[in-house]
Protein backbone atom coordinates (compact mmCIF):
# COMPACT_ATOMS: atom_id res chain seq x y z
CA UNK A 1 0.00 0.00 0.00
CA UNK A 2 1.56 3.41 -0.98
CA UNK A 3 2.23 6.12 1.81
CA UNK A 4 -1.02 8.38 0.56
CA UNK A 5 -2.83 5.52 0.60
CA UNK A 6 -1.88 4.66 4.37
CA UNK A 7 -2.14 8.54 5.14
CA UNK A 8 -5.99 8.42 3.70
CA UNK A 9 -6.58 5.31 5.47
CA UNK A 10 -5.43 6.59 8.78
CA UNK A 11 -6.81 10.11 8.05
CA UNK A 12 -10.58 8.69 7.68
CA UNK A 13 -10.15 6.42 10.25
CA UNK A 14 -9.08 9.21 13.04
CA UNK A 15 -12.16 11.38 10.88
CA UNK A 16 -14.73 8.05 11.94
CA UNK A 17 -12.88 7.66 15.79
CA UNK A 18 -13.90 11.72 16.66
CA UNK A 19 -17.26 11.25 15.24
CA UNK A 20 -18.31 7.90 17.87
CA UNK A 21 -16.22 8.85 20.59
CA UNK A 22 -15.74 12.04 23.09
CA UNK A 23 -12.74 13.84 22.99
CA UNK A 24 -11.47 12.61 26.26
CA UNK A 25 -11.50 9.08 24.89
CA UNK A 26 -9.63 9.37 21.68
CA UNK A 27 -5.98 9.09 21.80
CA UNK A 28 -3.46 8.92 19.26
CA UNK A 29 0.19 7.74 19.91
CA UNK A 30 2.05 8.58 16.96
CA UNK A 31 5.81 6.52 16.68
CA UNK A 32 8.71 8.31 16.77
CA UNK A 33 11.46 8.22 13.58
CA UNK A 34 13.98 5.52 14.68
CA UNK A 35 17.06 5.66 14.04
CA UNK A 36 18.68 4.46 10.80
CA UNK A 37 19.82 0.69 10.58
CA UNK A 38 23.42 0.15 10.24
CA UNK A 39 23.21 -0.72 6.41
CA UNK A 40 20.77 2.19 6.01
CA UNK A 41 23.56 4.21 7.62
CA UNK A 42 26.34 2.61 5.61
CA UNK A 43 23.96 3.73 2.10
CA UNK A 44 23.64 7.26 3.18
CA UNK A 45 26.69 7.90 4.18
CA UNK A 46 27.87 6.28 0.86
CA UNK A 47 25.57 8.21 -0.72
CA UNK A 48 27.06 11.71 0.50
CA UNK A 49 30.58 10.50 -0.42
CA UNK A 50 28.79 10.00 -4.01
CA UNK A 51 27.64 13.69 -4.01
CA UNK A 52 31.62 14.66 -3.23
CA UNK A 53 33.12 12.57 -5.66
CA UNK A 54 34.80 10.33 -3.14
CA UNK A 55 33.68 7.33 -4.92
CA UNK A 56 36.06 4.99 -3.79
CA UNK A 57 35.31 5.53 -0.07
CA UNK A 58 31.13 5.00 -1.43
CA UNK A 59 32.41 1.65 -3.04
CA UNK A 60 33.74 0.89 0.49
CA UNK A 61 31.13 1.86 2.09
CA UNK A 62 28.39 0.12 0.06
CA UNK A 63 30.40 -3.15 0.27
CA UNK A 64 30.45 -3.10 4.10
CA UNK A 65 26.67 -2.67 3.76
CA UNK A 66 27.09 -5.73 1.54
CA UNK A 67 28.58 -7.74 3.81
CA UNK A 68 25.80 -7.10 6.71
CA UNK A 69 23.15 -7.44 4.13
CA UNK A 70 23.28 -8.75 0.76
CA UNK A 71 19.92 -8.67 -0.05
CA UNK A 72 19.03 -5.05 0.40
CA UNK A 73 18.18 -3.35 -2.51
CA UNK A 74 18.96 0.36 -1.68
CA UNK A 75 22.84 -1.83 -1.11
CA UNK A 76 22.68 -3.14 -4.30
CA UNK A 77 21.44 -0.23 -6.64
CA UNK A 78 24.35 1.19 -4.54
CA UNK A 79 26.96 -1.36 -6.00
CA UNK A 80 25.49 -0.90 -9.35
CA UNK A 81 25.73 2.65 -9.91
CA UNK A 82 29.37 2.31 -8.33
CA UNK A 83 30.45 -0.49 -11.26
CA UNK A 84 28.67 2.24 -13.55
CA UNK A 85 30.80 4.42 -12.89
CA UNK A 86 33.52 2.59 -13.27
CA UNK A 87 32.49 1.43 -16.25
CA UNK A 88 31.47 -2.34 -15.75
CA UNK A 89 28.07 -2.31 -17.64
CA UNK A 90 27.49 -6.26 -16.96
CA UNK A 91 28.31 -6.06 -13.46
CA UNK A 92 26.11 -2.85 -12.83
CA UNK A 93 23.05 -4.77 -14.50
CA UNK A 94 23.63 -7.33 -12.25
CA UNK A 95 23.23 -5.04 -9.11
CA UNK A 96 20.24 -3.53 -10.52
CA UNK A 97 18.64 -7.10 -11.55
CA UNK A 98 19.10 -8.40 -8.16
CA UNK A 99 17.66 -4.96 -6.29
CA UNK A 100 14.99 -5.55 -8.13
CA UNK A 101 13.77 -8.80 -7.99
CA UNK A 102 13.78 -7.88 -4.08
CA UNK A 103 10.46 -6.82 -5.00
CA UNK A 104 10.81 -4.23 -1.72
CA UNK A 105 7.99 -0.97 -1.50
CA UNK A 106 10.63 1.20 0.01
CA UNK A 107 11.06 4.32 -0.82
CA UNK A 108 14.29 6.62 -1.81
CA UNK A 109 14.91 8.43 1.19
CA UNK A 110 18.43 10.46 -0.59
CA UNK A 111 19.94 10.19 -4.12
CA UNK A 112 22.26 11.95 -6.27
CA UNK A 113 19.66 11.94 -8.63
CA UNK A 114 16.46 14.34 -7.40
CA UNK A 115 14.01 12.58 -9.47
CA UNK A 116 14.69 9.27 -7.77
CA UNK A 117 13.91 10.33 -4.16
CA UNK A 118 10.45 9.25 -2.69
CA UNK A 119 9.86 6.54 -5.60
CA UNK A 120 10.59 3.14 -4.54
CA UNK A 121 13.95 1.48 -5.29
CA UNK A 122 12.72 -1.40 -7.63
CA UNK A 123 11.01 1.29 -9.63
CA UNK A 124 14.49 3.22 -9.95
CA UNK A 125 17.28 0.31 -9.85
CA UNK A 126 19.41 0.73 -12.85
CA UNK A 127 17.23 3.90 -14.44
CA UNK A 128 19.92 6.58 -14.06
CA UNK A 129 17.89 9.79 -15.04
CA UNK A 130 20.97 11.06 -15.61
CA UNK A 131 21.90 11.61 -19.43
CA UNK A 132 25.76 11.18 -18.83
CA UNK A 133 25.33 7.68 -17.45
CA UNK A 134 23.43 6.54 -20.38
CA UNK A 135 25.91 7.70 -22.89
CA UNK A 136 28.11 5.80 -20.27
CA UNK A 137 26.28 2.51 -20.73
CA UNK A 138 26.00 2.83 -24.58
CA UNK A 139 29.77 3.48 -25.11
CA UNK A 140 30.41 0.36 -22.47
CA UNK A 141 28.20 -1.89 -25.01
CA UNK A 142 29.51 -0.92 -28.17
CA UNK A 143 33.28 -1.13 -26.91
CA UNK A 144 32.13 -4.76 -25.98
CA UNK A 145 30.88 -4.95 -29.65
CA UNK A 146 33.94 -4.11 -31.37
Amino acid sequence: MSVSRQLTVIFALLIALTMSASANDVRISIPKRTKPTPVQKLNQEGVKEVQKHHYKKAKSLFYKAYLIDPNDPFTLNNLGYIAELEGQADRAQRYYSLAQEQGSDALVYKSTEPAAIGKPVGKIAGSAADTKMQVNRINVYAIGLL
